[in-house]
């Protein structure tokens, strides 16, 4: 028994040759399989990006967004390790960039407990909340889930008591900052 993929460029079809027969593929049905192919894959990336980031849309300007989250940030307790306004960097090379700012926030006895399962996750750590403006004008509020540092890191159980604490943390900090 042979399995295998053969193209005939004259015919231009594929036919694969598997123990039952022989089963002919046109180029329309490549391409239409390929493009099926193409859009379960986008379906589950896209599926899997909602998984590791949350966006919460705001109600205010993005001033006031930014304002309110830091607020909420020192409010429960964490601190501002630093701030990333990307922005200000675009018009500093020459490029434009809707408002886009980063603030770094983080708390050692919740961080260093999720550390200590796997090191690795030092590189997710401390926490992220992005203050951005899309296209349309609307001002969003993205921060990385704990499902992202749990299978990013292999972290399993070992940290589910510390990523349940950061996520319950970082949907508060979200809501606050994005609330009227």
């Amino acid at each position: 028994m042979t399995d295998c993929i053969e193209f005939d460029y004259a015919e231009n079809r594929i036919s694969e040759e598997i123990a039952t027969g022989r089963v002919l593929m046109t180029k329309t049905s490549i391409a239409a399989g390929l493009a099926t192919l193409a859009a379960v894959c986008l379906m589950h990336t896209s599926v899997a990006m909602a998984q590791e980031m949350a966006t919460t849309k705001s109600a205010n300007d993005f001033a006031t967004t930014k304002s309110k989250l830091l607020a909420a940030i020192t409010g429960r307790g964490f601190v501002v390790v630093a701030e990333v306004d990307h922005a200000a960097a675009a018009t500093k090379a020459e490029l434009k960039l809707a408002p886009t700012h980063l603030v770094i926030f983080g708390n050692p006895k919740g961080g260093t407990p999720i550390m200590a399962c796997n090191q690795t996750a030092g590189l997710d750590l401390p926490l992220k909340a992005l203050v951005w403006q899309a296209a349309d004008g609307a001002v969003n509020v993205t921060v990385n889930t704990p499902k992202l540092l749990a299978d990013r890191h292999k972290l399993g159980d070992c940290a589910a008591g510390p990523l349940g604490n950061a996520g319950k943390a970082l949907e508060g900090i979200a809501a606050d900052a994005t609330k009227q």
